[in-house]
């Protein structure tokens, strides 16, 4: 498929970028990156980056100073790991550039780059002022460029005006054949390993609790919220609650799936990993659970939509009560179960020959 680029009088265009606004497809990462591949040859559906990147079966929570708060930066999917992660999986090399804004000479180099890979039909990913992923897919006059967010489908601004610190460009460089079955093997064994290891291998990874660490947590931040909410704003560490919570339930989705398409690339693991897949798919209904909108629940509903609408400074708190965090932590107690399960299987499966 040749991407079609369209030019109007001093603006050139990849044409089909779809928008990815909604906050549907998190961690943005995801959503930008699959966006920017689908108007290449090689497209990789959102379902399997996550499965392919590892990120699918990931769960990390914030222990800092104040306690285990949480921190919007758990879930983030931006990472040296993913990249090079998803360029042995899905064969798409990636090619990263990170400094602290864009006045940087090194980001003001890669400019010119920029608009190259516009011409020849790449887009390119970056970061906006809010560090959520963004795909550059158009320009103006060389110096003014055509960005699509989770916030709005059209900006036209120059790159610096994105306001990203630290400034992130993401490339998509030259696509060859991964292998598969061996890049499946190792994101299980990752997902088993980090499962295990108490912090993330990320930075800030002194605060980020991995794994069964970070659920357990998570589980502490719901039972001691009271006390926490007395050393950061209550309505913050709702927040922070919120956006992981819909991580964890769009990775969970995803990773039930993903084994269950590809459970035979292991023969003789097949049947631990479809348990899994039935394991972390009953996680996913279970976290699912608290967005079907009966009595119990409409006030988290409410929550819920004003934190992705940015609708959050006038929106009572009422509804996170002591009722509904105990529900809550309930909750991510038979999530922790379902995980203990679903690890187990999937340690198994790969302990297991091709």
């Amino acid at each position: 498929m040749k991407p079609k680029i369209v030019r109007e009088n001093n603006t050139v265009k990849i044409k089909g970028v779809p928008t990815f606004t909604g906050w549907l497809k998190l961690p943005t990462f995801a959503g930008a990156l699959e966006a920017a591949l689908s108007v290449t040859d090689n497209p990789v559906t959102y379902e399997d980056i996550l499965g392919l990147s590892g990120l699918a079966f990931r769960v990390r929570w914030f222990v800092g100073e104040n306690g285990p708060t949480g921190c919007p930066c758990s879930p983030t999917g931006e990472s040296p790991l993913v990249w090079t992660t998803i360029g042995k999986t899905t064969g798409w090399q990636l090619e990263e550039f990170m400094e602290d804004g864009w006045d940087n000479p090194r980001m003001q180099k890669i400019i010119p780059d920029i608009v190259k890979s516009i011409d020849a039909g790449r887009p390119v990913l970056a970061v906006d002022k809010n560090l959520d992923s963004a795909v550059i897919y158009g320009y103006t006059d060389q110096e003014t460029f055509l960005v699509s967010t989770y916030y709005e489908p059209f900006i036209q601004c120059r790159v610096s005006g994105l306001g990203q610190t630290p400034a992130l460009a993401i490339f998509l460089k030259e696509y060859v054949n991964p292998l598969f079955s061996e890049g499946f093997r190792t994101i299980l064994k990752e997902a088993v390993t980090s499962w295990h290891k108490e912090k993330a291998n990320i930075f800030p990874s002194e605060y980020l609790k991995s794994g069964k660490a970070a659920l357990k947590a998570w589980i502490s931040f719901l039972e001691n919220f009271e006390e926490l909410s007395t050393k950061e704003e209550p309505k913050k560490l709702i927040g922070y609650h919120i956006w992981n919570y819909q991580h964890l339930y769009e990775a969970r989705k995803a990773a039930a799936a993903f084994l269950r398409k590809n459970a035979g690339v292991i023969p003789s693991g097949k049947q631990n990993l479809q348990d899994a897949s039935v394991a972390y798919q009953k996680e996913a209904d279970l976290l699912g659970s608290v967005f079907h909108p009966d009595t119990f629940w409409e006030g988290m509903l409410a929550l819920r939509h004003a934190y992705f609408s940015r609708g959050w400074g006038d929106t009572p708190i009422d509804a996170w009560s002591y009722d509904v965090r105990k529900r809550l932590r309930q909750i991510m107690e038979q999530a922790l179960e379902l995980e203990e399960s679903a690890v187990r299987l999937t340690e198994s499966a790969v302990s297991k020959r091709l």
